[in-house]
């Protein structure tokens, strides 16, 4: 693999290190951790934190159900009604299929009505997995 130089940092790394820009069809210019940094002091500006609420806004009329369902999900885990486990529902033994990833909850019935209550508990591995099979069965 390759090496480039962060224009911030001047280190040179990894190109896995800096972030594609499909628009040029190159790497980006800084690495990730500077490109982090950067985006972090851009939220914290008044522009930033406003382009975040628009792009907040727009996500949640587009996908109203979904996180209207995290919403009360993540409230029923606070409050004790749902317990979380502390491992994938989906773990197994077996050296081909490691979990991997935090513990996320699957919504396997969707996200309307009542539905948010039907969870699984995966890694975040089989969780993206899940979610393949679903599409692919719909």
């Amino acid at each position: 693999m390759s090496n480039k130089t962060c224009n911030k940092c001047k280190q040179n790394k990894l190109v896995s290190e800096f972030y594609w820009d499909s628009n040029n069809n190159s790497y980006l210019y800084i690495c990730k951790s500077c490109h982090h940094l950067k985006m972090e002091d851009y939220f914290r500006t008044k522009k930033g934190k406003e382009a975040w609420n628009r792009a907040s806004k727009k996500a949640y009329l587009k996908f109203k159900d979904k996180w209207i369902a995290r919403l009360r999900l993540r409230e029923a885990v606070k409050i004790g009604k749902i317990e979380k486990p502390i491992m994938c529902q989906l773990y197994s033994p077996h050296p081909e299929i490691p979990c991997f990833g935090r513990i996320e909850a699957h919504h396997y019935k969707g996200y309307k009505g009542n539905n948010w209550k039907a969870v699984q508990w995966l890694c975040q591995k089989h969780h993206k997995i899940a979610d393949k099979l679903l599409e692919f069965f719909e």
